[in-house]
């Protein structure tokens, strides 16, 4: 733009000679590998040095497609020093699906940023960038509000298998705090625990071919998770990654035999936070701060991590496997009566996250007598509806969005698949029977019920 304007190449002149010689450095924008990374969003960008800035100017000409390298020369007719900043960011409004971008080079120094921009309202239309590389762990920026109570899971769930799994003969298996459905496969650790925590794994359909069933590789996995929680968390803190790098070593050792993806979190109360470590396409959503109609506000969520469109990180017993050290991890400011949905691919490329919020409202307005019914029902109508948008041909799905951005193509539909969902809601635990709990139907002041209530699915 500056060039076009000014004439020549980066030179201003007068009608006899050049005046002044203009400074190019060059930026490579690099846009990440996950599902829906591209951007069609016109990106600007400014660079900020120890001695001048420039204006914001926009990137013409660049694609910013998934897993793509964009380069671009910036014209400053001064020096601007050391680059110690950059501010970048889109123009897309609300509508925008975000843009993940990975760093951006200024003349080849890196600047990181491994983060979505303008997604949603859990991230931002501009990042302000600095050459240091960001922590793995991320942590939203949402204010903790302190508790005088230790805080529990009070959780449900529900599992589909594949419908043509179904037909074979296949169901779900629900048991208290374990279960699976196809080669999905959960866990959950409420109250009976100094670390309530949930976890989820999708085991790959593709080893029957091989006469190897991911299934047991899943249930393994989650099985020892659960083990891990429950005997070790009796005596103090512990971290996700850690669980999970133990699990996965316990499975290896077993000499089982497939792979899966991989998600798990963990309820730290005494600093009210939620330590999560994801592999792969499952995930997560902390939905809270209703307003006074029951709507929840979307907190956080993790964004699938794949090697490319349908191909997920995975841990495996074969030599191409994912590690636990690739996992993403959060950190996330947890406040009582958040509410905390995890799902299996099954759920989170079926149900948009606007969708999930629409059913949770819903249940929420039903006026539930009891804390743990409530969750139970929307646990079955998340699974209902992912069911149902996994045998549409018409619904306009996270996949079908997803799969048409990829492909370049108008896709609609959802994807079959097995279907699990686990819904933890977040409460301070129960006070003695000497003391009268609060009557109040809101959600976010609705009463446990009667003490001793538990989960028997």
């Amino acid at each position: 733009m500056l060039r076009s304007l000014l004439g020549g190449r980066g030179r201003l002149k007068d009608s006899f000679r050049v005046v002044k010689r203009w400074l190019e450095y060059e930026v490579r924008v690099y846009t990440g590998n996950k599902r829906g990374a591209g951007t069609t969003a016109n990106v600007f960008v400014s660079l900020k040095g120890n001695l001048d800035e420039t204006d914001e100017q926009y990137l013409y000409g660049g694609r910013f497609e998934r897993n793509s390298v964009d380069r671009f020369v910036i014209d400053a007719p001064y020096d601007l020093g050391e680059i110690q900043s950059i501010v970048i960011g889109t123009d897309r409004g609300e509508d925008s699906t975000g843009w993940f971008l990975d760093k951006v080079e200024v003349n080849g120094r890196p600047f990181f940023c491994s983060n979505w921009i303008g997604r949603d309202t859990s991230s931002h239309f501009v990042q302000v960038l600095t050459p240091f590389q960001v922590a793995k762990a991320k942590k939203s920026v949402r204010s903790t509000v302190a508790s005088s109570q230790a805080l529990q899971l009070v959780t449900a769930s529900y599992a589909i298998p594949h419908s043509e799994k179904v037909l074979e003969g296949t169901k779900a298996v629900l048991k208290k705090g374990f279960g699976w459905a196809g080669e999905d496969a959960f866990f959950t650790v409420e109250s009976n625990s100094l670390n309530p925590a949930m976890g989820v794994a999708d085991g790959v359909y593709q080893w029957r071919e091989r006469g190897i069933d991911a299934g047991k590789f899943s249930r393994c996995l989650m099985r020892n998770a659960r083990e891990i929680i429950t005997m070790v968390g009796q005596t103090g803190k512990l971290e996700a990654l850690d669980v999970l790098r133990e699990s996965y070593a316990r499975v290896k050792e077993k000499r089982v035999q497939g792979s899966c993806t991989a998600c798990i979190a963990i309820l730290d109360s005494s600093e009210m936070l939620l330590k999560s470590a994801n592999l792969g396409d499952s995930g997560f959503v902390v939905l809270g701060e209703w307003d006074s109609f029951n709507r929840p506000q979307d907190i956080f969520h993790t964004p699938p991590q794949e090697h490319r469109f349908g191909f997920p990180y995975q841990l495996g017993h074969h030599s191409h496997s994912s590690s636990p050290d690739d996992a993403e991890l959060a950190q996330v400011n947890i406040r009582e009566h958040d509410l905390i949905i995890m799902g299996s691919d099954g759920l989170l490329d079926n149900v948009s996250r606007s969708e999930i919020m629409s059913i949770v409202q819903d249940v929420a307005n039903l006026n539930y007598s009891d804390r743990k019914g409530q969750v139970r029902e929307v646990s079955f109508r998340l699974a209902n509806a992912a069911y149902e948008n996994s045998k549409s041909k018409n619904k306009s799905t996270p996949f079908s969005v997803a799969a048409s951005d990829e492909f370049q193509m108008v896709y609609r539909g959802g994807k079959e698949d097995d279907i699990t969902i686990l819904a933890g809601f977040v409460q301070r635990i129960a006070p003695p029977p000497s003391q009268k709990p609060e009557q109040n139907a809101h959600p976010r002041n609705l009463a446990l019920g009667e003490p001793g209530n538990t989960d028997k699915s």
